[in-house]
């Protein structure tokens, strides 16, 4: 009733003094300024020829226009709301199929994809084995493999094939 502050009543009560107060009106969703229709109608002159055309392409276009004549330039995320407001915006195109990775990468037959890897053993002495192979996609078989105290990249490693 006006007899208390709305801040000693908030602290009275450990609540926020934002959400107190009470709006008379909504806000509107998106904000309008005054050069809102100037820019519409340099969009418009753009996408009744062309429909297809984004917001980029479009503030490309407007800008270099705008440059010509020595005007400011416009931001591409305004020309996107203001494309947006006046539903200039086409939605996408096709639809995306859920695809979920379960992990496996599979192929239909043998001897298209293969997969490797490198890695080293730590041996009690204070040794390392050096072990690399090499795996067909479609079955997981091992197609060759390799293991040696010293690294793979020296030449004359031997390399034992599994009968492939």
């Amino acid at each position: 009733m006006g007899r208390y502050s709305i801040l000693s009543i908030c602290q009275a009560l450990e609540v926020s003094r934002s959400n107190q107060y009470q709006h008379r009106r909504a806000r509107p969703k998106r904000y309008e300024r005054m050069e809102d229709p100037v820019i519409l109608s340099e969009i418009l002159k753009i996408t009744t020829d062309r429909g297809t055309y984004g917001y980029r392409r479009t503030t490309a276009l407007i800008n270099r226009q705008r440059r010509k004549e020595s005007r400011s330039l416009v931001n591409k995320k305004r020309v996107l709301r203001i494309m947006q407001m006046n539903r200039l915006v086409l939605g996408r195109s096709g639809t995306r199929k859920e695809r979920y990775h379960t992990g496996k990468v599979m192929t239909i037959a043998s001897n298209i994809r293969y997969c490797s890897d490198i890695f080293e053993i730590r041996c009690w002495d204070g040794g390392n084995i050096r072990v690399a192979f090499s795996l067909d996609c479609h079955d997981r078989e091992a197609m060759a493999f390799v293991a040696h105290p010293r690294p793979l990249s020296q030449p004359k490693v031997p390399v034992r094939s599994l009968g492939r």
